[in-house]
């Protein structure tokens, strides 16, 4: 069984938003909730390395695809939409050893829904590794 974590950020949207400042809205949200996505950006790190720590403050968002959007007849964006938002983050595995490390990026794509002025996501957390230590 798989485990997940369901989240939920406030957007400051607004009436008469238009495509690209709702793209920078949902940006600058994921951004400033790094920490809500530890559960999983932690696990899937280990999946590399079993000693890989999540690098905290490395999150970006590359880039956001938002799906069909719909309009009002005020040609306002309706929002209850979904879209994928491709991030990027770090890890780094120290062995033990004088110059013995590790680390990498991880790039991955999120779906999620907006609702109203509510961003959800809902994420796997991935199993933990029993192949090593």
């Amino acid at each position: 069984m798989k485990n997940k974590i369901d989240i939920t950020i406030d957007l400051p949207v607004y009436k008469g938003i238009d495509e690209d400042n709702l793209i920078e809205i949902i940006c600058n949200a994921l951004a400033l909730n790094e920490n809500s996505f530890l559960p999983r950006t932690a696990k899937v790190v280990t999946e590399y390395d079993i000693r890989a720590d999540y690098c905290e403050g490395s999150f970006e968002v590359l880039d956001i695809e938002l799906d069909n959007l719909d309009f009002d007849e005020q040609e306002n964006i309706i929002l209850d939409l979904e879209g994928t938002a491709h991030v990027r983050y770090d890890w780094y595995a120290h062995y033990g050893c004088k110059d013995m490390c590790g680390g990498d990026e991880v790039e991955e794509s999120w779906r999620f829904q907006v609702s109203g002025e509510k961003l959800r996501l809902s994420l796997s957390i991935p199993e933990g590794r029993h192949d090593e230590l």
